[in-house]
């Protein structure tokens, strides 16, 4: 053998050798870093789920907070119907029974309807007093004070109180419940009450499914007190408890509080991420399967490997485009998630709005300051250019009620019929109509001018009655969710003037 075959092969044989040191080094490396990234991926998703539940609830607590220092509740006292002593099933009647029982309950009723999250609003009193929304049948002596929701806040001076979860079933309805309660006091400042609310497990179905790390990962929610509340990959375990089902390995994480682990489950390996939520008493997990994670770093290091036996052929250029298409792939997931994450944010955002102006709706005695707050809110929700709203009047009439932003004034009375809002009164239907811009007139304000892009019409109805009728030009035209929460706070401006009427009437 020549020493030019020698040295050649000497040559090829330390290539080699640093070659193979080389992609055994890289594995390791990326065997760590694919775990380390999926780590950060499943941990950032499960802070913004926990991040819109934080959001949820707090709309929750201030509603708590509302009623308790509502004044209705601080005139509470004994005329409250007990069901303590009945030795049988009651249908409860707060509805019809008069007094402060009376005006409380439609109150939890204007509060029921106006958050559609809510299954019961209730409240009991420290002579065993109950009233709650909906009426049901009071369970056989039936004691608010004895119940965990009253005992947790009793004596807690007011502050916010989750209890564990519960299954509510009845003929209509199977599904999980959490109560969260506050107490409250009487006029003299003196501890008289518990209230509290039971909240749908809608919601955790919703961010439950929400959860997805990489290709195979999915969601599960479990409460400290180890009861699985909603797994997206096995629902029929919902509501069981973990030791029940095997799931040992979750009941140690959450003892433990190890933010990672590997378990096993149904034939496979999963690696579980953990992520508590210490208000609500929640803990979130994200499972991805093992097998992705090893997969996603030997599919890099195979392209590595290509990569290195060109960087010995051809050039390092090569190395560069491919890394730069990888991180331009690996963007475009990111982007994708943090698009569905900004979505379910805004949605979030819009019951939040809903919410509050259903509060401000509520707080108007009077229906101008009423149609104020409602032409307010829709120019800063749904960007109102120019509004009026006619109520029914007498002898078959619209009556002007109120208007925003208008240039000139509107006519003070139309006839059922007449035009195109008085026919929208006959009709009783919602319509958008999209104008064209160069032939509607401008709308003029302080700083510039400015063409509607939609005219809406719509009738005002509350159990198929009419109230009155609406006009509204926008700026841009609705989109789906737009019509949704417009309809919903049309709802809420109906029930409202329902109650001013009523509460005239009186």
């Amino acid at each position: 053998m020549s020493l030019q075959t020698k040295i050649a092969l000497s040559f090829t044989a330390v290539l080699l050798v640093a070659v193979l040191a080389f992609n055994v080094t890289l594995s390791i490396y990326l065997k760590e870093a694919a775990r380390e990234d999926y780590r950060q991926g499943a941990l950032r998703q499960l802070a913004d789920i926990r991040q819109i539940v934080s959001v949820h609830y707090d709309r929750v607590y201030k509603l708590l907070n509302f009623l308790a220092e509502h004044p209705l509740l601080k005139q509470a006292d004994a005329s409250i119907t007990r069901y303590v002593d009945s030795g049988e099933l009651t249908m409860m009647t707060p509805s019809i029974n008069g007094g402060i029982e009376q005006e409380i309950f439609e109150l939890f009723e204007l509060i029921g309807r106006t958050d559609g999250d809510l299954l019961f609003v209730y409240l009991g009193t420290e002579d065993g007093g109950y009233v709650q929304w909906p009426q049901t049948h009071a369970s056989v002596y039936y004691d608010p004070r004895v119940r965990p929701w009253y005992q947790a806040s009793a004596h807690l001076n007011g502050a916010v109180v989750h209890t564990e979860p519960y299954a509510y079933v009845d003929l209509l309805v199977h599904q999980l419940l959490g109560s969260i309660s506050r107490s409250f006091t009487n006029q003299a400042g003196e501890h008289y009450g518990v209230v509290a609310v039971d909240f749908k497990s809608d919601t955790l179905s919703q961010l439950v499914q929400r959860i997805r790390i990489g290709h195979t990962g999915h969601g599960m929610i479990v409460h400290r007190s180890g009861t699985l509340l909603a797994d997206a990959l096995n629902p029929k375990n919902n509501l069981k408890p973990l030791e029940e089902i095997g799931y040992d390995d979750f009941l140690a994480a959450i003892q433990t509080e190890v933010e990672t682990f590997q378990t096993h489950l149904n034939g496979v390996d999963y690696q579980v991420y953990q992520y508590p939520e210490d208000t609500a008493g929640w803990v979130f997990f994200g499972l991805v399967d093992v097998r992705e994670i090893e997969q996603a770093a030997q599919t890099i290091r195979r392209i590595m490997f290509v990569v290195s036996l060109i960087l010995l052929l051809i050039s390092i250029p090569v190395s560069v485009v491919l890394a730069h298409a990888l991180n331009r792939k690996v963007h475009q997931q990111q982007h994708q998630l943090n698009a569905l994450v900004d979505t379910q944010k805004i949605k979030t955002q819009r019951q939040h709005w809903l919410s509050a102006a259903g509060m401000r709706l509520q707080q108007a005695n009077n229906l101008p300051a009423l149609i104020q707050v409602f032409f307010s809110d829709l120019h800063q929700m749904l960007h109102l250019m120019q509004g009026v709203m006619y109520v029914v009047g007498d002898e078959e009439r619209l009556v002007l009620a109120g208007s925003f932003s208008c240039a000139e004034p509107p006519p003070l009375h139309l006839s059922l019929g007449e035009g195109l809002l008085g026919q929208c009164a006959i009709d009783q239907r919602l319509q958008v109509i999209e104008v064209d811009t160069e032939r509607v007139a401008m709308i003029r304000s302080g700083l510039g001018d400015a063409r509607p892009q939609a005219i809406v019409l719509a009738p005002i109805l509350l159990n198929d009655s009419l109230l009155g009728v609406v006009e509204l030009a926008l700026l841009k035209a609705f989109d789906t969710d737009d019509q949704a929460l417009f309809e919903n706070l049309l709802a809420l401006l109906a029930l409202n003037i329902e109650i001013i009427g009523r509460n005239g009437s009186t």
